[in-house]
């Protein structure tokens, strides 16, 4: 079943984020034309459609971002649009288009400027990323209006707990968190990574207990989907790119193996065939794109992918075990419900 359009309009960016693996030159951006002809093709074979804009950075051409936004909402007003943004290029009048349209903005920020500047720095400057957003985000009066999402990395995991502290302190009610699974990680590093996200779910149970102005939890729906019988054991996305094409994931860049063309989904369901034999998904977490990233961009051979894929495995199996844990005793809080919209 596919329900998400996740859309890469173009992989240009003004930042170069120590993380990011979409680093190509090529300053192409999606047409309309390419886009409103796949999107037709989505809404076709898509159940609860909605999209998902990243990149690069899709506002580095807002004027096409906002006319493919129009698309959308012409074929479908009410379709949920969510757009990833590093936030440097937001202004009033953007912010005005995507308030009147019901936006979602999820805003790229690692933590407190140390933290922030150390992976996120600008292309063609030194001036500090994380001064320049919380500047703009401050001055457009947005820390609760939008999302934040932190990258977690192999050198800032052990103050997660203290970077979600700080971020909600600056006035965000809305905080997200990614591991970087394609990081340098170790075994040593699981055990520690445990004890700051228990850290991390602690604080929030008491916050829970206390009756505070929570923040909701952006990115953890599939196991709050999966704690109330919805358990999502298949990918529900299909890429687009900035050439116009479908592809079966975004770990890879163009790869002509992972390109969809005609019959999306007898295609999608013949290469998740293909590939299968060589990953296993064991759980709630997908861990397909980092199998595909090993092999077709950093073409590592089969035995070393299958060392970091075991490190992955018992990562995601941690992270899904603990938040499955407290997030049946979130559920039973009338201030979690009503934060998250259940």
């Amino acid at each position: 079943m596919i329900e998400r359009l996740v859309v890469y309009p173009t992989f240009n960016c003004n930042m170069n984020c120590s993380y990011c693996f979409y680093k190509q030159n090529s300053s192409k951006y999606i047409s309309v034309n390419k886009f409103r002809e796949a999107f037709k093709k989505f809404l076709k074979i898509s159940k609860n459609p909605s999209v998902i804009f990243l990149g690069g950075e899709p506002l580095i051409s807002k004027n096409q971002l906002i006319k493919l936004i129009k698309e959308i909402k012409k074929e479908q007003k009410e379709i949920p649009v969510t757009i990833f943004t590093n936030g440097t290029l937001l202004d009033r009048k953007i912010r005005k288009f995507f308030k009147k349209n019901n936006i979602k903005i999820v805003i790229s920020i690692d933590g407190p400027k140390n933290i922030n500047d150390k992976s996120r720095k600008y292309r063609f400057s030194s001036k500090s990323s994380f001064e320049s957003i919380i500047s703009k985000i401050k001055k457009l009066n947005i820390m609760q209006e939008y999302s934040v999402n932190m990258v977690i990395t192999k050198s800032n995991f052990k103050k997660i707990s203290e970077n979600i502290e700080y971020l909600y302190k600056l006035g965000f009610r809305s905080i997200g968190w990614n591991i970087d699974y394609l990081d340098n990680w170790q075994k040593s590093d699981i055990v520690e990574l445990e004890k700051e996200i228990k850290k991390v779910f602690i604080k929030y149970m008491k916050m829970l207990k206390e009756e505070k102005d929570i923040y909701e939890i952006s990115n953890r729906y599939e196991i709050i989907n999966f704690l109330n019988g919805k358990k999502e054991n298949s990918c529900r996305n299909i890429i687009l790119y900035p050439d116009g094409n479908f592809y079966l994931c975004d770990k890879v860049i163009n790869s002509k193996e992972l390109l969809i063309k005609n019959k999306i989904l007898k295609e999608r369901k013949k290469l998740f065939k293909k590939f299968s034999k060589n990953y296993v998904n064991k759980g709630l977490f997908c861990p397909l794109g980092i199998y595909l990233h090993l092999k077709y961009e950093k073409k590592l051979p089969d035995k070393t992918i299958k060392k970091n894929l075991d490190i992955i495995y018992s990562m995601m199996s941690m992270i899904e075990k603990n938040t499955i844990r407290f997030f049946k005793i979130f559920l039973k809080y009338r201030n979690f419900i009503l934060k998250h919209k259940l």
